[in-house]
């Protein structure tokens, strides 16, 4: 009888834990940061993985609205910071992960710009992301001042939501090119050229943990494998410089 009683416990308990959903890890990310993830996403199996993308400025104000995410991997430290010192951010947790450059992208050669400097002369729009909320906009429009180019081309400019929308504008015709960073572009067709990075600053990416996260310790176990050697490895791939401890 007692064993009957102890077998009826222990099935009773498989059934509730089959019945319960699997956890699932919510990421605020940048678009900047979507190929490497949703790869590494995938082949992840500490937990079901879920990613919003959005620019890093929009991510932090959703954090500040209330938007539930466990693990914020954005594309610079000041919004990382600015939260953290907001109060919303893990103790310990914030890690700056990688670095990328800036290029300019046409879909196809003919008729384009050949160099960073020839934007002077085009005549067509050139797409950039928002510089109040994506880090790599903000880049953007500052390598055209410290160039020089600003003045030249400023009432061009065409401002997109994030990096990806400013790419699908160039890709559509809506610009001649799009300022934006590399990981983008690395793998698609059309080509690209470098803007020189001593006319701006390179965003440091950076990743971190959200205090009362849901799921803290497969936010965790995210972060050591994405911090780790097939993480390291989906960044190298799209033209990321990671940064070690």
């Amino acid at each position: 009888m007692r064993a009957l009683i102890l077998f009826v416990g222990i099935l009773a308990l498989a059934l509730q834990s089959c019945s319960q959903p699997p956890e699932e890890l919510s990421i605020g990310a940048a678009p900047v940061m979507m190929k490497p993830l949703d790869e590494l996403a995938t082949e992840f199996k500490g937990c079901k993985v879920s990613i919003s993308y959005a620019a890093s400025g929009q991510i932090a104000q959703q954090v500040r609205q209330g938007a539930p995410f466990d693990l914020l991997i954005l594309a610079d430290k000041d919004n990382i910071e600015a939260l953290a010192q907001e109060g919303f951010v893990l103790d310990g947790s914030v890690k700056v992960y990688a670095r990328t450059k800036l290029v300019v992208w046409a879909p196809e050669e003919k008729e384009r710009p050949k160099s960073f400097e020839d934007l002077a002369q085009t005549l067509g729009k050139i797409a950039v992301a928002n510089p109040d909320v994506s880090p790599y906009g903000k880049a953007a429009v500052q390598a055209l001042q410290n160039s020089g180019l600003w003045e030249k081309v400023k009432d061009r400019l065409v401002y997109a939501e994030n990096v990806s929308q400013a790419l699908q504008y160039a890709k559509a015709g809506d610009a001649l090119v799009a300022i934006v960073p590399l990981p983008l572009v690395i793998d698609i067709n059309g080509y690209y050229f470098p803007v020189p990075t001593e006319h701006y600053t390179r965003p440091e990416q950076a990743l971190a943990i959200l205090k009362g996260a849901q799921h803290e310790k497969c936010a965790r176990d995210f972060v050591a494998y994405f911090l780790g050697p097939k993480g390291k490895m989906a960044l190298g791939k799209y033209g990321f410089e990671v940064v070690e401890d």
